[in-house]
């Protein structure tokens, strides 16, 4: 690990490749989408997905989808 600015991600960058490819994608499930994103996000990074439904169920404030690539399960 370093503390170097240079060691860092440029997170408007990973934010418009997330973002492209959201708006690429024609997703039914948030699953695909969030899979979808991570593996088009870790070609260029290496990734952690976590995408969030607001108002999806009456019980909960939100639903959510993770998924990781190059991470020790």
């Amino acid at each position: 690990m370093s503390d170097e600015l240079e060691a860092t991600v440029n997170y408007s960058e990973v934010q418009a490749v997330a973002e492209r490819c959201l708006q690429d994608g024609a997703f039914t499930l948030i699953e695909t989408a969030a899979q979808a994103t991570a593996q088009r996000v870790a070609q260029t990074f290496g990734v952690e997905v976590k995408v969030a439904k607001p108002a999806a169920s009456r019980s909960a404030r939100s639903v959510s989808a993770t998924y990781r690539l190059g991470w020790a399960t």
